[in-house]
């Protein structure tokens, strides 16, 4: 997609959100040039700076940004990477699960994950460490005011607690997540769901 395509979807959220969305995409292109595979550096970054677009008002369909966020991009012709990447950005799907959204709901978002598991892992990291206005937090400063931002019972703020650990660890590093998986994964007891992320 052309530069301005994505600058056309940027100019529709808030200019907070914009700050953010930029500087995610800055932090992104940064780590990823040295810990991704180059040939899919451009969707990622593309992804960090849109992974926020299902907020605006006229794209929303579920009120859920990721899924609207990547719907958006899905028809005016995003990539399949982009689109997964912004539909699960930072563990996105627990948070669905959290609003009791179906998996089916991600069907059109599924990618090969060698691919797109250290991508999501460079995405989650530069989310879980901008704040909302584009400034440099730690982690732990983004968990505690997404808590503070959405209180209780608000489903942002169950899931924030509930998977505070693979936040932590996510915002931690770059392939933070990847490792948050892999921990997850060595000590779920047989016949548990895996973690999606």
């Amino acid at each position: 997609m052309s530069r301005s395509a994505t600058a056309d979807l940027l100019h529709g959220l808030t200019p907070t959100r914009h700050r953010h969305s930029l500087e995610v995409a800055r932090k992104a292109a940064h780590a990823g040039a040295d810990l991704i595979d180059t040939r899919h550096l451009a969707d990622l970054v593309t992804a960090a700076q849109l992974h926020d677009i299902g907020y605006r008002d006229d794209l929303r369909q579920t009120g859920f940004h990721p899924l609207d966020g990547a719907a958006a991009l899905r028809s005016q012709g995003y990539s399949d990477l982009t689109c997964h990447l912004v539909a699960h950005h930072t563990g996105a799907i627990h948070e669905a699960h959290t609003r009791g959204i179906p998996d089916q709901a991600y069907g059109h978002y599924s990618y090969p994950e060698d691919i797109a598991a250290p991508l999501r892992a460079v995405l989650a990291w530069a989310d879980l460490t901008t704040g909302p206005d584009g400034t440099t937090v730690k982690v732990e400063q983004r968990i505690a005011e997404i808590l503070q931002r959405y209180p209780d019972p608000d489903p942002v703020h169950l899931n924030t607690l509930a998977n505070r650990a693979w936040l932590l660890t996510a915002g931690q590093h770059p392939l933070g997540a990847l490792e948050s998986r892999e921990r997850w994964e060595r000590q779920t007891p047989k016949g548990r769901k895996p973690l999606p992320d």
